[in-house]
């Protein structure tokens, strides 16, 4: 079960994103490309597993159908790129970073623990 977060898969988008936190929220280092665009991909690789530790945990139903990824994918951008927005001017909807959030998704759904 927690393998899931024990797998490189799951480790190197969460410390990528921990580590650009630190690096541009604490250090006050900036990397415009970085800053823009490192979180979404990042959200979509760290959401799936976790999710799928939820669901493990309370239905012992470890994995997600096809649909059911599709639709959490969907979710995820339209949460992130049409609701945030829409409600506060500290975000921005961005096509670029709903294509990152599927690319982060991506990175789950190949490279996913069996």
């Amino acid at each position: 079960m927690i393998r899931r977060l024990l797998h490189y898969s799951f480790i190197i988008p969460t410390v990528s994103f921990l580590l650009h936190q630190i690096i541009q929220k604490i250090a006050g280092i900036s990397a415009p490309w970085f800053d823009n665009y490192l979180d979404p991909f990042c959200f979509g690789a760290i959401v799936p597993p976790l999710l799928l530790e939820e669901r493990a945990f309370l239905f012992k139903r470890p994995y997600f159908t096809k649909l059911e990824f599709i639709i959490l994918l969907l979710i995820l951008v339209l949460f992130s790129e049409i609701l945030l927005p829409f409600v506060s001017s500290n975000f921005v909807a961005d096509s670029i970073d709903a294509i990152l959030i599927l690319i982060g998704g991506s990175w789950f759904l190949w490279l996913r623990v069996q």
